[in-house]
């Protein structure tokens, strides 16, 4: 199914002549230089798009790049709202792919699209505003937290102008409490005396005397859209004081006079054309033509433009049009009095017309409304399969759900809404659907082994892992390998099933044998599934090298440019991004997990969900943001209530109990601890070889807490067990996990000797294998025993002589003052920084937070990051600790 993209919803409105400067509002956003974002937020009529176009005019002229995207209804739907904004943005960012030629697979489309744009955002250094008008009808929570990622990583020179009648769900109250959001109220917006003034006798030309003016001020309350009404009545009449004495300016008001008034004065053609277009959102003389079976469109559309009856130009050169949504709203209702029995041919014209302009989708919404099943069950199963591997969920779930008694016919249309509920709503309310599907009546072999393929696959996905893999197993046995999907899919279940149950060996044959499946196949989401089994072995089993090349190649990314090429799957990629965590590659893997957070709240697999979460917490709380991190993991721990993931609510509350261990807040990680122990049986977790849970377990976080609590005497005992425990059962990461635990623990027990014999044992495996996130997790103890164990390993002359363990405890203990002053490169020239990065510098000596400097310097807290990104890059340090000792060193600061 080829996109479409429309230039119309790039392309701003023009300004009506008529229009008023609103100068006070466009001076305050000019001059809200630290705003991120810029919401406009009103109700209908209170020209939030005329303030928009406005300001959108005024930076084009001042030289400032701009960009404009109206949203509609259909963009709840993450690859067609990313496609828009990236060519929204392509001019500006100058990127390199073009959507339209990009495959339709939801992985690579969605993946490709979030990577380029949430990348070259965070890159741009050019200033730019982006506006995006309509922004209330988004409601998929996968594009508003792909806006609130966008939003993130906005770079001080660019900023973001919202048009909505709503707050949007974008994390508004972080950017406002950190001054970085400016809100034009509908206060704002109400004209002001002058402004009425201006509008109505100057712009509008109208004999008013001034006590009129305010007249109509008082009743209307400064309700733009209301006032324009008013003005267009009063060019018809005399007796403007009678008028305006029983003008009402309320929205019912405006409803009686658009029906007495402005529709009563038309010819009857005309009012018949307005009628009928009312079903278009958008429209030009060809489709009008189309619909109300005409051949004289053109003219008429341009007599209305002329006669200021609510037509909003929307695209000048290719002649498309808007009505004003209030006025829509009322045709629409006439239309539905006046012209009832004629809506369903008006549809269907609608329809056949964007069925010949290849445009299926605003098609098939044209054909759902006009009943006609005979005309719609064929084009739903002519289309409802492209969009599931385009991944248009959302639209094909509302689709195939306007008719869900004539669906339950069509077997391949029922299986097709069920996959798609399974990957919106989640498995819970897959698994009720199918338990209503009778295999007797599918009949089509192909459909059978859809059926066959489900109920296990959704199975495993609700955590239900041995009745997956025992079903599984015997479902595999009645689909031939001829039905790739079904085939592929289930064979890639009882992969992962495989891996739970500890069984690794005949979990990669099921990956082999979902691949063999595909030979010659270009679906690229099933062979990176097949790569994340593999991944995640390697993951488990501690082999965090072979781990990284092959979720590289399964994910689709490259070493130099970890975004770009875009990702090829969200399993994946998740997994990479917990592999580059390990290896220390903290930039790289919050890039991933940026762009993966919203997926992965979309499809709810509890491994991916938690992975994701924990992980970016554990980042945030490396760059020194300890709310940060409770919010991750507080939303990580709602998913799971919503969700019924009694596994990631527990896995939140370990994760939460060690950020606190981190605060020293003893009683609160206990809590936390308590919590998690009532959620889920923990010994069967800590049996199975979930991914996610592999350093995540009760027992981890009861040992971490009993040695933090100096009761190491007691934990010793259960942490040898584990360790053995860990080693027998080939999860060796854990077993990495454990024995820097227990280095830990014999420190603090005082057998010193022994503990640095246990941390150089844990260290010869992380040498080897790269790793490093599993030790610094554990916070300063472990630091400085490393610290120490470099010492006792070396000496300051022959520091740069190394064996690759020495290298290794370097990368780890770089992060402090007195060794990141030995191993450091000397920096170029300290002329290069400039006066407010000396300024930082200062601040940050003094133990200043990032939100601390941005108040005491006057800038947004990302204008502080940015700084503090060139500070390092000028003194070629790895981190603000790295940084400060080198500061220190070259006596840039005291």
């Amino acid at each position: 199914m080829q996109r479409v993209l429309l230039t119309s919803k790039l392309t701003p409105p023009t300004v009506s002549r008529f229009a008023v400067d609103r100068t006070v509002i466009c001076n305050q956003v000019f001059l809200a230089f630290e705003s991120k974002v810029v919401l406009v937020r009103a109700p209908a009529g209170f020209g939030k798009t005329t303030v928009m176009a406005q300001l959108f005019e005024r930076y084009r002229q001042e030289g400032t790049a701009v960009a404009w995207l109206n949203l509609d209804e259909a963009d709840n739907d993450l690859p067609r709202f990313l496609s828009y904004v990236l060519v929204a943005l392509k001019n500006h960012l100058r990127l390199e792919a073009d959507p339209d030629d990009w495959d339709a697979d939801l992985t690579s489309d969605a993946g490709q699209l979030t990577a380029h744009v949430v990348n070259q955002l965070g890159q741009s250094n050019v200033p730019f505003v982006l506006f995006v008008d309509e922004v209330e009808v988004i409601r998929d929570p996968a594009v508003l937290a792909f806006i609130k990622q966008m939003v993130m990583r906005l770079p001080a020179s660019a900023k973001l102008v919202l048009g909505s009648r709503t707050i949007p769900d974008i994390g508004l109250g972080r950017l406002r409490a950190h001054g970085e959001l400016l809100e034009v109220v509908p206060e704002q917006l109400r004209f002001s005396s002058e402004e009425a003034r201006l509008f109505l006798v100057q712009r509008r030309g109208l004999s008013l005397k001034p006590e009129q003016v305010q007249g109509l001020l008082r009743s209307t309350e400064g309700w733009p859209t209301a006032l324009w009404l008013a003005s267009v009545a009063l060019e018809r009449r005399t007796d403007a004081d009678a008028f305006i004495a029983g003008f009402a300016g309320s929205a019912t008001a405006v409803a009686d006079y658009l029906a007495e008034d402005v529709m009563a004065s038309q010819p009857a053609e005309v009012r018949d054309f307005l009628l009928k277009t009312s079903i278009l959102t958008q429209f030009d003389a060809a489709l009008c033509d189309a619909v109300c079976g005409r051949n004289d469109s053109s003219e008429l559309l341009s007599r209305l433009e002329g006669g200021n009856l609510f037509l909003l130009l929307v695209d000048e050169r290719q002649r498309i049009y808007r009505y004003h949504s209030l006025f829509r709203d009322f045709l629409r209702s006439q239309l539905a009095r006046r012209l009832r029995d004629s809506l369903p041919a008006l549809h269907r014209a609608a329809a056949d017309w964007f069925l010949s302009q290849g445009r299926p989708i605003p098609a098939v919404d044209h054909a759902l409304e006009t009943g006609d099943l005979a005309f719609i069950m064929p084009l739903l199963e002519e289309h409802a399969e492209s969009l599931l591997n385009q991944g248009r969920l959302r639209l094909l779930t509302r689709w195939l759900e306007a008719f869900p008694d004539s669906v339950e016919a069509f077997p391949r249309l029922r299986l097709l809404h069920i996959w798609a509920v399974n990957l919106t709503r989640g498995p819970q309310e897959a698994l009720a659907l199918l338990e209503k599907v009778d295999p007797a009546e599918l009949g089509d072999a192909a459909a059978l082994a859809q059926f066959y393929a489900m109920r296990p696959t959704f199975l495993g996905m609700r955590d239900r892992v041995d009745e997956s893999f025992a079903l599984g197993l015997e479902r595999i046995q009645l689909i031939k390998p001829e039905y790739v999907f079904p085939y592929a899919i289930l064979s890639q279940t009882l992969a992962n099933d495989s891996i739970i149950l500890g069984h690794y060996s005949e979990a990669r044959r099921y990956a082999d044998q979902a691949r063999a499946a595909q030979t010659g196949s270009t679906s690229v989401l099933q062979m990176s599934m097949a790569g994340a089994v593999d991944g995640a072995i390697d993951l488990i089993q501690g082999r965090l090298r072979q781990a990284l090349a092959g979720l590289r190649l399964a994910a689709g990314v490259s070493d130099e440019n970890i975004l770009k090429y875009g990702n090829r799957n969200l399993l994946p990629g998740v997994l990479l991004a917990e592999a580059l965590y390990e290896g220390n590659h903290l930039e790289r893997a919050e890039e991933l997990l940026n762009l993966f957070l919203p997926l992965t709240q979309n499809l709810g697999l509890p491994d991916h969900l938690i992975i994701a979460h924990s992980v970016l917490a554990r980042i945030v709380e490396r760059q020194g943001d300890p709310d940060r991190t409770l919010e991750i993991l507080t939303q990580l721990e709602s998913l799971g209530h919503r969700l019924g993931l009694q596994r990631v609510v527990a896995s939140a509350r370990i994760e939460k109990s060690s950020a606190h261990l981190t605060r020293g807040d003893m009683q609160a990680a206990k809590e936390q601890l308590e919590r998690a122990s009532e959620a889920i049986d923990w010994q069967e977790v800590s049996s199975r070889s979930y991914v996610a849970n592999d350093k995540i377990t009760l027992k981890i976080g009861q040992i971490r807490w009993m040695v933090r609590n100096r009761e190491s005497s007691h934990a010793l005992a259960s942490l040898k067990q584990q360790l053995t425990d860990a080693g027998a059962a080939q999860r060796h990461r854990r077993a990495l996990k454990f024995r820097i635990i227990l280095a830990e623990a014999l420190q603090a027990d005082g057998q010193h000797k022994l503990a640095m014999r246990t941390l150089a044992k844990a260290a010869e495996f992380g040498a080897h294998e790269g790793f490093i996130g599993s030790f610094l997790e554990e916070g300063s103890r472990i630091q400085d025993m490393l610290h120490d164990l470099l010492r006792s390993r070396q000496t300051e002359t022959d520091y740069r002589d190394v064996d690759p363990i020495n290298a290794h405890l370097i990368k780890m203990t770089r992060t402090r003052p007195e060794i990141a002053a030995i191993a450091a490169p000397q920096p170029g020239p300290t002329e290069s920084l400039t006066r407010k990065e000396l300024q930082i510098l200062e601040l940050l000596a003094h133990g200043f937070s990032n939100d601390a400097m941005a108040q005491k310097l006057f800038v947004s807290e990302s204008t502080v990051r940015t700084h503090l990104r060139n500070i390092n890059t000028k003194l070629q340090a790895s981190n603000r600790m790295h940084a400060l000792a080198i500061a220190r060193r070259l006596q840039i600061i005291a």
